[in-house]
């Protein structure tokens, strides 16, 4: 994450919860694919805004996420299983939720199979939707990427 303050909080915590955080870069993905060819698990946040990213509809909007989820999985041979955490009514544990693998195929339709099971999640649960970055770029690049679905 670009702001240090929160990305070191951020890994702190994730490392605490969930094991090795992997810095961007080179270095960092080197070390996350050595990380799961040996058999380790890693989480990934796939709804990412990447500006070559492929468009794919998003909520009814143009949306151009990053593809590297579905191009780890497909390098490595890891299954790609959508998971999703659920606010429980006590405002403090989570039910985590699975999904079923996602199959193997083109990067592109990979990740369109991920952004709709996204998008169940938050139909589901409308009151837990929270980004903390901007999902929809500016109004320009919204046009660009609306373009390029088509109708």
């Amino acid at each position: 994450m670009s702001n240090p303050f929160f990305n070191d909080h951020y890994a702190r915590n994730m490392h605490r919860l969930s094991g090795p955080v992997f810095e961007q870069g080179r270095r960092g993905i080197t070390g996350l694919l050595l990380h799961i060819r040996e058999g380790g698990m890693a989480q990934l946040l796939f709804d990412v805004y990447d500006s070559a990213g492929t468009p794919i509809d998003f909520m009814g909007q143009p949306a151009l996420p990053l593809t590297s989820t579905a191009d780890i999985a497909l390098r490595t041979g890891a299954l790609m299983v959508p998971f999703f955490g659920i606010r429980q009514p006590d405002g403090c544990s989570f039910k985590a939720e699975f999904d079923a693998p996602i199959p193997h195929g083109d990067p592109v339709e990979m990740m369109r199979a991920a952004t709709a099971k996204l998008e169940e999640r938050i139909r589901a649960h409308p009151k837990q939707w929270f980004w903390i970055h901007r999902r929809w770029k500016p109004r320009r690049q919204r046009k660009r990427a609306a373009a390029k679905i088509g109708p």
